[in-house]
Parts: structure tokens; sequence; C-alpha cells
């Protein structure tokens, strides 16, 4: 019944993983949200907002949710946003302009929330990232190993 949730850091980064069992009709409501949180997250959606994508009252689905994927609703929009400007830095986007694109107030915002994710600063983390591409044999683009794992 249990499993465990999706870290940031795994390559396959996915929410479809549970913490506790829902009804049908429940998990479908999550999905819906999680689906609306991952294309509006840098718009920082409220709360009231969610929770009505999801036809839920606010109390009731901040509860579920929590309980459903064992994170808060701002975890998971933090989580969120790291992983964009993670990929967006890794595209060659300056850490500024990252931070901006990702939905972060500025770049010491992005820093702080990186650090609290994956242990390192966004800086650091990109040179160890380019360091292991730099070492490795080269492979396919399209190929899992081309994203990051911190």
């Amino acid at each position: 019944m249990a499993t465990s949730v999706a870290t940031a850091n795994d390559p396959t980064f996915t929410y479809t993983e549970t913490l506790s069992a829902v009804n049908p009709s429940q998990e479908a409501r999550l999905r819906r949200v999680v689906d609306y949180l991952k294309e509006h997250f840098r718009e920082h959606p409220t709360l009231a907002k969610l929770a009505e994508v999801g036809g839920l009252s606010p109390f009731h689905f901040h509860r579920l949710f929590r309980a459903h994927y064992g994170k808060t609703l701002k975890r998971m929009t933090t989580e969120l946003q790291v992983e964009h400007a993670r990929q967006l830095m890794i595209d060659g986007v300056p850490a500024a302009e990252a931070a901006d694109r990702a939905g972060f107030a500025n770049q010491s915002h992005l820093t702080s929330r990186f650090k609290m994710i994956h242990g390192t600063t966004p800086g650091a983390w990109l040179r160890q990232y380019r360091a292991r591409k730099a070492s490795a044999p080269p492979q396919s683009p399209t190929s899992p190993s081309d994203r990051p794992v911190a």
C-alpha cells in the first residue's frame, strides 16, 4: 500500500508514487492538481486556487495532499522550481536568470532552496555535473545518464 515518494535527486523525478492510499476519485483530483502545479509553479498558485482545481475545500485538500505525497504543497513547488532552474543552468542560462525564470525572488533565494534540497550550492553542483559529464564516455542525447544526479 505505501511506497516511497520520488525525490528531486531521482532522474525520473515524478509524483505518481504515493505514501497513503486514497480512493480513486481523490487520486484523480490530486493528480489534476499536480499536473496543474507542474504547469503553473512559477506563478505560485495559492492553496485556495489549487484546492479549487482539485474540487476540494482548502483544509481537506491540504491534509489529503500531505498524507498522500508526504510533503506540503510548498515543498513540492520548491522542488519543481529548483529542478526547472537546474535544467536551465545545464542549458547555459546564468544562475540569476534561471532563478528569475523558475519563479524565485532572486539568486540568493534559489541558492538557499537549492542547498536545502541538494545539499550544495547551484554553482558547486553545476561544476560537479560538468566534471562528471566531461569524464563520462559519450552517450546519445536522450540517455537518462545525461540528466544530473546530485
